[in-house]
């Protein structure tokens, strides 16, 4: 393959100011990571694990496969990102794999985007440099190509990709290297109604759940009188943003076989995440379909967004619009306004800035920390940031108060490569003791919330302010709370049950005493009589 160094390039032509194309989006960009040539050796057998990184701006919009014991990869691999402004310059980080340890450093480039023509496909030897080496550290061989924004023919295009079973597989390589975009926490709740094809009620029914590539499976339950079935079960999928975006639901019956012989879906149903509103929590009744028949009650929250410039995101918190969004819920919830909506209690927002001294998670020493926030069934949560014990999430969050006496939970978990977690410390705020406008740190506490977790003094730096309307709050204080449906599981605990079978043995010894005792008073009382 005939390769360009960067530094023999004819002049690039300034594309802003010939006037072929405007800076500013939307743009459509294909990448094609072709080949690495004479990378750095980071392994003591003399190779590396090389794999590569490329960011816009603050995003990590894709990463590559991991290519074992070579210094000349291959990769040949393609993606696609949507692109704003050309002025945002396109990085490149190539990283050596260490299994449970930090990741070496190989080298970067960075590519202007202002060269590209569009309509137009060029090749590219990217030069790779490192921070603390001088000289050249290897070659990145690809094509980039811009494009104006997909038309709905294009969009068509990926579907009948995306359904032609020739190209599953592809895809679904494809989406194990990519970095997900955000988080999708769906909670089920409950099912009613639940019937199969011929109208007769399920008596074991269990979900599968599938988004793209990932799945789940829900337990099976017994139904209830009231032909209803409680599931409680809460599930994380991660969004991509090359991936279909449907969430489907199939509903299935314990030990019931199809025509075929095999475990089939009894009735589905379809979920578009596209359509649902990001950083809140939700609550929807889904509709089965195609078969049977039923209600699926559940709460869904997309969250956890990596990218910049989002609604939850500090940076593009404008301090204009911040005050007259503050102005606007102060008389939301005025006095003279009590009687507009009894149960919207109150406005919280919550300004999550940094953690530190968290717990070391990982063999390499670091964590990938995240930081969930809940208030009753509400739950949101920050992006992780990989490979580090003082983490920057600096977003911001909203969530609606239907209690005054209800208490924020703040948690910050590790996140694993197999995408579970790992509890690294919480915090409890009742936001009745909440100070408004006050950036503080709060200590980060182990799990039963009695002693510091475990890290070198770790905290978070949280802001925290909430609006309420006082007579609404008195009259919502006086009606039944709102159930939480997902509680804290109790782990059973040797000790303390056999701390309590001698504290109720005791407790019978003493009494056997007391009656023997009554005994022989009664018994010396006749006798003397």
């Amino acid at each position: 393959m005939p390769a360009m160094s960067v530094s023999s390039l004819p002049p690039l032509l300034s594309l802003q100011q010939s006037g072929s194309i405007q800076p500013l989006g939307p743009f459509r960009l294909h990448v094609v990571l072709k080949q690495g040539r004479d990378l750095a050796a980071k392994d003591s057998c003399g190779t590396s694990d090389p794999y590569v990184k490329f960011k816009l701006g603050n995003k990590v919009i894709h990463r590559s496969k991991t290519v074992y014991r070579d210094l000349n990869p291959i990769w040949e691999e393609d993606f696609y990102a949507h692109v704003d402004d050309l002025n945002t310059p396109l990085h490149i980080r190539v990283f050596d794999y260490d299994w449970g340890l930090q990741d070496d450093f190989l080298g970067a480039a960075t590519f202007d985007l202002n060269q590209l023509e569009l309509n137009k496909v060029n090749l590219y030897s990217l030069d790779l440099f490192a921070d603390d080496m001088d000289g050249r550290q290897g070659i990145i061989d690809l094509s980039i190509g811009l494009y104006p924004k997909m038309t709905e023919d294009d969009g068509d295009q990926v579907f009948c990709s995306q359904r032609c079973p020739s190209k599953i597989g592809d895809q679904a390589k494809k989406l194990k290297v990519q970095i997900w975009s955000s988080i999708v926490n769906i909670l089920i709740i409950e099912g009613r109604h639940l019937t199969d094809k011929e109208g007769e009620p399920l008596c074991k029914p269990y979900l599968r759940l599938r988004l793209a590539n990932e799945k789940y499976k829900t337990k099976s339950v017994t139904r209830n009188s009231n032909t209803s079935v409680t599931w409680l079960e809460q599930f994380d999928f991660h969004l991509y943003e090359d991936q279909s975006h449907f969430l489907e639901i199939n509903l299935h019956e314990k030990e019931w076989k199809g025509s075929l012989g095999r475990d089939e879906s009894i009735a589905r149903a379809v979920l578009d995440l596209g359509s649902i509103e990001g950083e809140r929590t939700h609550s929807l009744n889904c509709e089965f379909q195609h078969g049977g028949s039923g209600i699926l009650s559940l709460l869904i929250t997309i969250s956890g967004t990596t990218a910049s410039e989002t609604i939850s995101d500090l940076s593009t918190h404008q301090l204009a619009e911040h005050s007259k969004e503050a102005e606007i819920i102060q008389k939301r919830y005025g006095l003279w306004k009590t009687l507009h909506n009894l149960r919207d209690v109150g406005h919280l927002s919550v300004k999550v800035f940094r953690a530190t001294g968290l717990a070391s998670a990982d063999i390499g020493g670091k964590s990938d920390p995240f930081c969930v926030l809940q208030l009753v069934n509400s739950r949101l949560q920050t992006q992780t940031e990989y490979k580090t014990l003082n983490p920057s999430w600096n977003k911001i969050f909203t969530f609606n108060v239907k209690d005054i006496n209800s208490v924020l939970q703040v948690t910050v978990y590790d996140e694993d490569r197999d995408h579970r977690f790992e509890f690294l410390g919480a915090v409890v705020i009742p936001l009745l003791r909440v100070a408004n406008g006050q950036k503080r740190w709060y200590a980060l506490k182990e799990r039963k919330l009695r002693a510091r977790a475990k890290g070198s003094n770790p905290q978070i730096l949280l802001e925290l302010n909430v609006v309420w309307n006082e007579i609404r709050a008195t009259i919502q204080t006086l009606q039944p709370k709102e159930k939480k449906y997902i509680e804290p599981e109790l782990k059973f605990n040797r000790h303390t049950f056999v701390r309590n079978v001698i504290r109720v043995k005791a407790i019978v010894m003493d009494i056997i005493e007391i009656g023997k005792y009554i005994e022989s008073v009664h018994s010396q009382y006749f006798f003397n009589s």
